[in-house]
C-alpha cells in the first residue's frame, strides 16, 4: 500500500539534502542530475527505504536522468507530430482565409485541425500517464529497451491503484507549483526559476516515491 504522508515529508526529511537538490535543479543540463537523483528516490521507495539518498555517483544520476527525458520525448514523438501537424493545418487555414477568403473549404481545415490538435492532446496525456511505468522498467533493470516492453508497461499502468498514485501525484506537485510561486516567485530575476526548481525537485521527489511504490506491488 502507497504511504502517502511518508511521500509528501520525505524531500523535507534531510534540509541539506534538499537544499542541493533545488541548486541543481535550477541550472539547464545540470537538473538532469536531479531528475537522476529523484529516479533512485524511486528504487529506494521499491525496497520500503525513505530516507533521501546521498547525492553520490554524480555521473551515473546525469545518465538515469538523460536517459529518462530520451523515454520520454521517444514515447511522445508520436503525440507532438500531430499536434504540429494540425497547428500547420490550422496555420495554414487562417492563411488562406486571409488570402482567398474561400471560407466554406478553409472552415473544414479549420475543423479537422481542431480536432488533430485535440487528439494530439490526449495522446500527449496518455504519454504523461505511461511514461513514469516505462521509466521505472529501465531503472529496475538498467536496460533501456525495457522502457519500451508496451504489454509490460501498459499491464502495470492499467490499474487502479496506479491511477489513484498518478492523480495524487500531478495534484500535489500542482500545489507544490503554486505555494512555490507565491512564496519565491516575485523575487526579481532569480523568482522564476527558483519557483521552478523547488516545485520541480520537491514534486519530483514525492511523485517518484509514489511511483516507486505502487510499481512495487503490482
Amino acid at each position: 500500500m502507497v504511504d502517502y504522508t511518508i511521500s509528501i515529508k520525505r524531500p523535507f526529511s534531510d534540509i541539506t539534502k534538499l537544499v542541493i537538490g533545488i541548486v541543481v535543479s535550477i541550472i539547464p543540463i545540470v537538473n538532469l542530475i536531479a531528475i537522476g537523483y529523484q529516479l533512485n528516490c524511486a528504487k529506494t521507495a521499491m525496497k520500503r527505504k525513505f530516507d533521501l539518498p546521498e547525492w553520490t555517483d554524480i555521473g551515473g544520476l546525469l545518465v538515469k536522468g538523460l536517459l529518462a527525458l530520451v523515454i520520454g520525448l521517444i514515447y511522445a514523438i508520436i503525440p507532438l507530430g500531430v499536434i504540429v501537424f494540425a497547428g500547420g493545418t490550422f496555420a495554414y487555414a487562417i492563411w488562406s482565409a486571409v488570402m482567398t477568403g474561400a471560407t466554406p473549404a478553409i472552415g473544414s481545415l479549420l475543423i479537422g485541425a481542431g480536432i488533430g490538435l485535440l487528439v494530439g492532446l490526449l495522446l500527449l496525456l496518455f504519454v504523461a500517464y505511461i511514461a513514469p511505468i516505462a521509466v521505472l522498467k529501465y531503472i529496475t533493470t538498467d536496460k533501456f529497451g525495457e522502457a519500451f516492453d508496451i504489454g509490460g508497461v501498459l499491464g502495470k499502468a492499467f490499474s487502479v491503484s496506479y491511477f489513484v498514485s498518478w492523480l495524487v501525484a500531478v495534484v500535489y506537485s500542482l500545489i507544490v507549483s503554486i505555494i512555490a510561486g507565491i512564496l519565491v516567485g516575485w523575487i526579481p530575476l532569480l523568482g522564476p526559476f527558483l519557483s521552478m526548481a523547488i516545485s520541480s525537485f520537491i514534486g519530483g521527489v514525492t511523485a517518484w516515491t509514489i511511483f516507486g511504490q505502487v510499481y512495487s506491488e503490482k
